[in-house]
C-alpha cells in the first residue's frame, strides 16, 4: 500500500476482528447473510459458504458470493470470493512498510476495525 501512497498520503484497511471471525460459518450456507434492495427491483444477496479458522496460525478462509437479483427472483450477477486473513497487529507490518498509525482504529459494526495508516 505503501508504495502507491503520495508522502502523507492515507490508507484505510478494514480488518476483521479475531473474536467474531473464529465463530462458526452460519449453519446454513444456503441462506443469505444479507438481503438488501440496491435498485429499484433489484437486491443484493450476501452468502458466507464457508469459513475456517486455525487458531494456532491466526488464519481465516472463508467463501462469501455476492449475488445480484432482478424483480423476478433471477441471479443477474454472481461473484464468488475466497478470501484469507492471517490475524496479527497490523502496526509492526506498516511501519516496516513506511507507514504509520493515523489514528486510533474506528469500530466497524462489531466485525471489525478501520485503521488509518499515513505514508511517512
Amino acid at each position: 500500500m505503501a508504495w502507491h501512497l503520495a508522502p502523507s498520503g492515507l490508507a484505510a484497511v478494514h480488518l476483521p476482528r479475531r473474536e467474531i471471525m473464529a465463530m462458526p460459518g452460519p449453519s446454513r450456507p444456503e441462506l443469505p447473510v444479507l438481503d438488501v434492495p440496491v435498485e429499484t427491483g433489484r437486491r443484493l444477496r450476501l452468502y458466507v459458504r464457508e469459513r475456517s479458522f486455525r487458531d494456532d496460525l491466526g488464519k481465516l478462509e472463508q467463501v462469501l458470493e455476492y449475488e445480484v437479483v432482478d424483480a423476478a427472483g433471477r441471479v443477474v450477477a454472481r461473484s464468488p470470493e475466497r478470501l484469507t486473513y492471517w490475524m496479527a497487529d497490523p502496526a509492526p507490518f506498516a511501519e516496516v512498510a513506511g507507514l504509520t498509525a493515523d489514528r486510533s482504529p474506528v469500530p466497524l459494526g462489531g466485525v471489525g476495525d478501520i485503521w488509518v495508516f499515513r505514508r511517512g
